[in-house]
Order: C-alpha cells, then structure tokens, then sequence
C-alpha cells in the first residue's frame, strides 16, 4: 500500500523489480507491514478478528396452537376428522395438527350432570331436626366470612388485571381458554405410541441455510402457511356435492382444501446474536384455485374465512447457532485494515505569514512577465519602432533586434495595464509586511521623526528587495529548464514543446496521447515500451482508479503477480468500495493461498451487495480449496438463487411479502444455467488477467464440450502465450460451431504467431467474410501483418488503407505499415505521407525513423537503388533520430535479439560513420562503394544484429540486389 509516488518520483518500472516469490504464503504468519497495517494502531493482526463463516444451525419449531379458529372447523371439533392439517414455513414441514374441542369447567361439568339428572326423582332424605335447629358457632360464621371475603378480594384481583390487559391481549387469553374456544394442536406418535406435543427440530445447512439466512436478513421474514388437506378418496367425492336433505351447506363447505398464510417477523433473529423469537400471527385467506369470471359474469367475492375468524397461530423459534454472532468490540476486519486508505489531497495552505503573501505574489508575478515576454518574441516588431533592417537591406545586429523587442515588452505592458495589475497584488503583500513586521516599532508614521522615517523605509526597502531575490533564485534554480536563454531551449524543453505541438496537430491531451501509445505497443507484444506510457499516464493521473487498474491487468499479463496486487493495492487506497477492485485481490490472494486476506475482500463486497454472483461463486471455490464443502454449497446456494431470480423462477429480493407464497419453485436451474454462473465468474478473471484463477474455475464447469467452455479455456491459453494449446481448443470448438467469429479471430493470432502466416491469412479471411464483420481493430492489423511477413504488398496496402480510413483506429502502427507498403511497391508520394503520419502520431518510434531513413536513400532510385543527392540531409537526420531512440539495438523486431543500450560514444560513432557513407555516395566509384560497404560493415561491428544497418549495406552496395526476403528489418 505504501507502493506509488514518492516525494514526486513515480516508483521502479516493473522491468527493474525483481519477481516476487511464488511459493505459498500462510496468511496467519503474515507479518503486520505485509498486509498493509498500520503498527502504531496497534500489535494485534485483524485477520485475527475475523468470524467463523455459519456452517449449520439447529432451528426448533414449535406451534403452540392454532386459535380462533373458523366456525366450520369449530363444528368439527370433537368429531371423527380424516383430513389433514400441516403447517409449512422456511422450508420445514410440521404435520398432525388435530382440532381439540372446548372443554367444560367444573361448574359446566355439574350444571350438565344436574340437566341429566332431570326428570328422576331423587332419593328421600331424612332431615336430622335437633341439627336443623342448631345455629352455626361463631367461628364457623368467622371462617365462612373469611372464606367468601377472600374469594371476593380474589375475583376483584382477577377482574383488575384483566381489565389492565389491552385489547389484544384479552383476546388472545380468551380464544387459547381451553374452557371457552376450541383449538388446533400439533401432536406426533412417540416410541410408545402415544400422541406427544410436535416440536420440530432441524438442521440447517448449505441450500436451507442459505434460504434460512435470505429469510432474516434481507426479507427480514417469511411466510407460514397453514394447509388443510382432504383425504385422497373424499377429493374427488366432494367435487360438485351439493348439501342432502337436512345438512345445511356450511356443512358441506368445510369438507373443500383450505389454505391460509401469515408472515414470521425475523427482527429478533436477526439481531446479532438473537436465537429466540416467539409470536401470534394473524392469518389471511388463500385461495387455491381462484376462478376466471366468464364474459359478463360477476367477480367472485374474495374469500375471507380466516380474516373474519380472527384465527392466528402461537409460534415459537429458537436456534442453536445465532445467524447474525455478536461482534468482537474492534469490529471484523475491513479492506481498510489490510490497505491504508489514501488521505484526500490536502487543499492549499492559509498563507500565515506576510511573508510567504509576498512570496507568493513575485512568483506569481515572474511568471507572468515572462509569459508575456515569449509573446513578444513571437510577434513582429511594432510598427512604431525602427524597422529590424537599415537602409541598405542588410539585418541589423541580433542585440539591437533584442534591444527593440524589449523596449516593445515593456511598452505593451504599460499599455494594456497588466503591469498596475502586478503592480498592485505586490503593493499589497509589501503593505501587509510593513504593517505585521513594523507595528511593533510604531502604529503610524504621524508625529515621527524624518531620520526615524528614512530608517524605517531603508529596512522595509532592503527586506523586500532580499526576499525578492531569494524568491527569483529559487524560482530561476527551479524552473531553470523550463526559461530560454535568447532563443534556445533545452533539450527537455524543446522536446516538450514539440509534443505539444503534435498533441495540438492530434487533437488530443497527454493523457489520450499515452493511453492510444500503451495500447498499440501492448498490442504489438512490446511491453517493455507499453510499460513506459503507462508509467507515464499514471505520472499525470495518480488517484485514477482505472489506471491502477490497468496497470494490474498489464502486470499480471507479463507474469508479475506481485506487481499487480501493489497495483491492486494502490487503487483500494483509494476506492475502498471498487468491487472491480476488491474481487480482484480476492482473486489474487486465492492463488497465493492467503485465504484469510482473501475473504476480507470477498465480505467486503458482499456487504455491499450480498447476491453478488462474482463475489459467492469466488467464495464457493475458496471454500473448495479448503475442504469445506458445506460452506462451499452454501455461496453457490446464493449465487444459484440470484441467477434463478433473473431468470424469474422466485421473486425478487424484497417482493416477498407481497407474493403468493410458493412453496417450491416453479423449476430448478438447468446444468447449462448452472455452469453460466462459473462462466460469469470466469469472464470477470479473464478480463482481469486472473488466468490462474480462470483456469481452476474452468474445472467446475460440468458441460466441458460445450463451445463456451472451449472458448474460454482459448482465452486463458492464448493470455498466457500457450498458442498451441489454445488452438487446439479452437479447432475443437470449430468443429461444432465452423462459423464462430470470434474463435477464427483467435485460430488467426495464434497461426500468425506460430509462424503459419497462410493459414493464418484463411482464418482471418474467413471469419471477415461472416456478416456482420467484426469490428476488431486487432484483426485486420495482424491480417496486414501477416502479408508484411509473405511480402504481398498490395493486400498489405489494402488492409492498412482500411485500418486508417477509421478514425476510431488512427494508430501510429497502421500508419507505420501502410507507409512500409507504399515503400516496398515504389509509391514513394504516398509512403512519405504515410511515414509522415505515424511519425507524428508517435515521434518516439525508431522503427518509423528507420523507414523514414530509407526512404530517403531509396526516393525516385531505380533498382538497385541509389539515393539522390537533395535526400541526403534528411537520411542523416533521420538516421541520427533512429539511432539516439535505440534503434540499433532494440528488441522490436521479433528476429532481432535484444542487446545492451549503446553508449553515446558509440551511438556518435554510428552516425559519424552513416555520414561518411552518404559523403562517399554522392560520386559513386566501384571503389569507393566498396569503401562504403566497408564502413557500414565497421558500424555493424558495434551493433552487429542491426537489421537496419543490413538493409543500408544493401542500399548502398549498387552490385548487392535487394533481397527482402533476407531483410529482418522489413519483416
């Protein structure tokens, strides 16, 4: 995380930084500095706060009691029932539910015995007259007091407390009175077969914890849903049975299959470390099979049973393991405490001193003036002062034109106010001094002597004039390459004045500039001077995310794994919440085993976002990895819901409260369906040159014939430049589908890279002439590429003429072999055009310097060609910019072996030996072109693989033909 830019310098080019280590690393042995903590936060590692990811659960169910139930069901209450009652939520199923009557109460019990008892006469008793006279004693009337006192302060008790309970509250009490209501219970046949109380106990793992899980914490409930189910003999019987003589309909009607629901409150669940929960839930009416009103037909009322009865259900929840675990104090580990998130930039400081005000204004100032002063040496000079030349014609002296110009600046300053304008923002800063410097001395200058006055002045004078200096200085010693002297630029200087000139010409910024340049040399397979533009960009953009991005891709692509997570880590730095970002260091920790770190960047996203396909399907296989299948299936699980809801097989997320409860859904994922997920996940990899980790997934793919998979393992083979190994999955991709576009695209690249430039030059052809054509710059570039190699200049002409007729494709490359065509079929008009737009679009291309160095010598030549006389000049100078780029011995040719850079000393003896060999040239003898082709051949001692110096030897040597099937420059 500490990778990037330091105190203005950009970090090593990957080249200079060595590989890292490639060997597994254990994640618990990770050093503090190596995930990027801070130490001073503390000595304890965050990964060591990270939570056991829930693997199972035990639920238990228990239905205390379905009540208020319906009048229908209440008839049945007591009698013979052969239907069926069961109740269904979150995926568990509680069956035996009986409806129980309501029962008497004692009082109930002997008003019943005495209403049978009617009628008979009772026994004769004999009265005991002596007993009847007694009076009861005192303390048999004080016990008798105390007993119904007592009984009384207990029914006034009774009577208070019920009439504190709310609404609700005495209803519940009165309807789950067994004495007063009858009642629907849940009862299951023990080991003695003996109907106990039904308490389900289940446990939940991998697809039903993932569901149980969904439930809580998005959905923060679910439905419950009540069933009564007729037996199978009496379904069809009951069918269209009207009511017999005698039984009223309402009897009839509870013989039909009901179906109400009602919705579980996860509140409790889900709160960290919540297991328990309990409930009444009131139910609402289902209607199973709802009927279509025919045409004219009235609307069916809706069905209301379960709402009008009030009926609800007494639910208890518990769990064994909390879905949501209590977090340790410090919090679990985030991205931030692997990666030091980057401060936002600082905004300017509050100039504090008077001082630095004053500074500041000179600066200000300086650099303004000379801004103006460059104006005024591009301009004539005015009319109103003497001309630049005498009398007689001739050119006055250099420091008189000098001395005019001046004299024009500082008119043109005075005159257009920009001078008051400084003069005033400086008066300003040196007032400010005078008063916060000199206040102390005296608060005015009213009653002061003149001696104190002209003291005074003379130090305000000579402070201000030393800071003056020490401003000017520093500025000169700091912007010192940047000022002219006269005329004269630096090196530096006039090379940046010319890029802005062509970026002007181009109609594009640095940034565009760089970014079109990383591209074509990226494409052309020279990473190493891709690299230096994508140093570059990331020079003037240092907090752009898609760059750092960018340069991780092009890392990983060349091998350097660890290059690419300090990339990855820099642009976290500065996005905490890139899932781009986030998936890609999950992925690159993964195949480096530190799987802990990993899953910090996994959770990180899934907080975000918990149905991300990516992040589970990546979760899932680290699991793999770590022999934990039961995890494993359970981030599949919500990767494959995710999928099943863009298909639309169950509702969206948050909907579900608002849907007919499905118990099941309407169908599961197919295998293809399944293996889109890995293919999803793959893509992501892919793009991200991840090829490791792309291929590990590529082996949970199910369907390994199918053509997407053959496609896939083509791109990972042909990212890790294995061409024979992806066209081998292209050819068998082929032979199901002869017509895929893309895969002819990559059968293409890989025969051209193979050397097998005719098949090559089919398989493009082919896959060109599919309608619509692909738009693929890439394509046609190395179609043309191909007839570079085989020498057949008109088709390569056509093929390039075609790339630079589209704007949205203007490379320096296409440019650069168009114009190498037009060279080699003679068409010296349009081969110098074309030259001369690769060279401005990339002026650091010493490929094109050397095309242009041979144009010059072969311009309107006959073969064998010999270069004209007005061409020399530019030939040198041409060649003089080859070799300064390091032409001679660059690497860009695929045949030409890389070398050390030449030293100046020999890049000055190069060029001083080209130059004799032009001199020598221009009054050619057989003697003196042997002397020639014996200097060339003295150059090739210092660089002696130089397939320019070869072609050159041929240009000169007037007996040597021009063989270019020999020439490594030309191909």
């Amino acid at each position: 995380s500490t990778w990037g830019f330091k105190q203005g310098k950009m970090a090593q080019p990957l080249s200079t930084i060595p590989e890292a280590n490639p060997a597994p690393i254990n994640a618990s042995k990770v050093s503090m500095k190596s995930i990027g903590q801070d130490t001073e936060r503390g000595s304890q590692n965050p990964l060591d706060r990270q939570i056991p990811v829930l693997e199972t659960t035990s639920v238990t169910v228990e239905v205390v009691g379905v009540f208020s139930l319906p009048d229908p069901w209440k008839m049945k209450a007591g009698e013979e029932d052969l239907n069926k009652y069961e109740v269904q939520c979150f995926g568990l199923k509680i069956e035996g539910g009986k409806l129980e009557p309501k029962q008497l109460t004692e009082e109930e019990k002997k008003a019943q015995e005495e209403a049978q008892s009617k009628g008979k006469k009772p026994p004769p008793t004999k009265v005991d007259k002596k007993k009847q006279e007694e009076e009861p004693s005192p303390e048999a009337k004080a016990k008798e007091e105390a007993e119904k006192k007592a009984k009384e302060e207990q029914e006034a008790k009774i009577k208070a407390e019920w009439d504190a309970l709310d609404e609700e509250t005495k209803f519940h009490k009165t309807k789950e009175n067994i004495f007063k209501e009858p009642r629907m219970r849940f009862f299951k046949m023990n080991d003695k077969n003996e109907a106990i109380p039904s308490i389900l106990t289940s446990e939940l793992k991998e697809s039903q914890l993932t569901l149980f899980e969904e439930y809580v914490n998005q959905e923060c409930g679910c439905w419950i849903v009540l069933d009564k189910i007729l037996p199978p003999e009496e379904e069809d019987s009951k069918k269209g049975k009207k009511a017999p003589p005698g039984k009223k309909q309402a009897q009839v009607d509870v013989e039909k299959p009901m179906r109400a629901k009602a919705w579980i409150n996860f509140a409790d669940l889900k709160k960290p470390g919540g297991i328990q929960s309990e409930q009444r839930l009131q139910f609402e009416t289902v209607k199973l099979s709802p009927k279509i009103p025919a045409e004219g037909e009235a609307k069916e009322e809706p069905d209301k049973t379960f709402e009008n009865a009030k009926t609800y259900i007494h639910i208890r929840i518990s769990l064994s393991n909390p879905v949501n675990p209590v977090l340790p104090k410090e919090g679990i580990p985030k991205p931030s405490d692997l990666v030091k998130k980057k401060q936002p930039l600082p905004k300017y400081p509050v100039l504090k001193d008077a001082s630095e005000m004053y500074n500041l204004q000179l600066k200000i100032a300086v650099e303004a003036l000379a801004k103006e002063y460059l104006k005024i040496l591009d301009k004539p000079l005015s009319s109103a002062l003497p001309s630049a030349k005498d009398q007689s014609g001739a050119e006055k002296d250099p420091e008189k034109i000098k001395q005019l110009k001046k004299e024009d600046f500082v008119e043109e300053l005075n005159r257009s106010g920009k001078y008051f304008l400084l003069k005033e923002k400086v008066k300003k800063a040196a007032v400010r001094i005078a008063k916060e410097k000199y206040s102390k001395e005296t608060d005015s200058l009213k009653g002061v002597s003149k001696d104190k006055k002209d003291l005074l002045y003379s130090q305000l004078y000579t402070y201000l004039i030393d800071q003056m200096h020490l401003t000017i200085n520093g500025l000169v010693n700091t912007k010192k390459q940047e000022l002219h002297e006269d005329i004269v630029a630096s090196k530096e200087i006039a090379k940046k004045e010319n890029d802005q000139i062509i970026n002007k010409l181009n109609r594009e910024t640095y940034i565009q500039r760089y970014q079109r340049l990383f591209k074509e040399y990226y494409r052309a397979f020279d990473y190493a001077t891709a690299e230096k533009y994508m140093v570059e960009i990331l020079k003037l953009q240092e907090r752009d995310i898609p760059s750092w991005v960018k340069y991780a891709k092009f890392a990983m692509k060349i091998g350097n794994a660890a290059k690419s997570e300090e990339c990855l880590r820099e642009a976290l730095s500065i996005d905490m919440e890139s899932f781009e970002v986030l998936l890609s260091l999950a992925a690159t920790q993964i195949t480096r085993k530190r799987y802990s770190e990993a899953l910090v960047f996994i959770q990180a996203v899934l907080r975000s976002d918990f149905k991300n396909i990516l992040a589970n399907a990546l979760a899932s296989i680290m699991y793999k990895f770590q022999d934990k299948e039961a995890v494993m299936k359970k981030y599949f699980e919500v990767a494959k819901r995710q999928r099943m809801r863009e298909l639309n097989l169950i509702p969206p997320i948050g909907t579900l409260k608002s849907q007919t409860p499905l118990l099941e859904p309407t169908r599961l994922l197919t295998d293809a369906e399944v293996d889109s997920i890995y293919f999803s996940l793959i893509d992501f990899l892919l793009s991200n040159k991840q090829v490791e980790m792309a291929e590990i997934s590529l082996a949970f793919i199910q369907d390994k014939e199918s053509v997407k998979y053959h496609m896939s393992l083509a791109r990972a083979k042909f990212t890790n430049g294995a061409y024979a190994e992806c066209l081998l999955s292209i050819e068998k991709l082929l032979l199901k589908e002869p017509r895929h576009q893309r895969a002819l695209k990559y059968k293409g690249h890989c025969l051209l890279l193979l050397g097998k430039l005719k098949e090559s030059e089919a398989a493009y052809l082919k896959a060109i002439r599919i309608i619509p054509p692909p738009k693929s710059y890439t394509l046609y570039e190395r179609l043309g590429q191909s007839y570079i190699k085989m020498k057949m200049w008109p088709d390569a002409k056509v093929v390039f003429t075609k790339c630079c007729a589209d704007p949205k494709v203007n490379t320096s490359n296409s440019w650069k072999k168009l114009g190498l065509s037009y060279l080699m079929l003679d068409d010296y008009e349009n081969a110098e055009k074309a030259l001369s737009q690769a060279n401005l679009l990339d002026t650091s291309n010493a490929e094109v310097w050397g095309y242009l160095t041979l144009f010059c010598l072969r311009e309107g030549s006959k073969k064998p060609p010999v270069p004209t006389k007005a061409n020399y000049s530019k030939a040198i100078e041409c060649f003089s910019r080859a070799v300064q780029i390091d032409f001679l011995n660059s690497s860009l040719m695929e045949k030409s072996p890389p070398h050390s850079p030449l030293t100046e000393d020999s890049k000055d003896k190069v060029i001083k030996c080209f130059v004799q060999s032009i001199s020598a040239s221009k009054d050619p003898t057989h003697k003196e072109k042997g002397e020639i082709i014996k200097i060339m051949k003295n150059i090739t001692g210092v660089c002696p693989t130089s397939p320019l110096l070869q072609e050159l030897i041929q240009v000169f040597d007037p007996y040597i033909p021009l063989q270019l099937e020999q020439s490594h420059f030309l191909s």
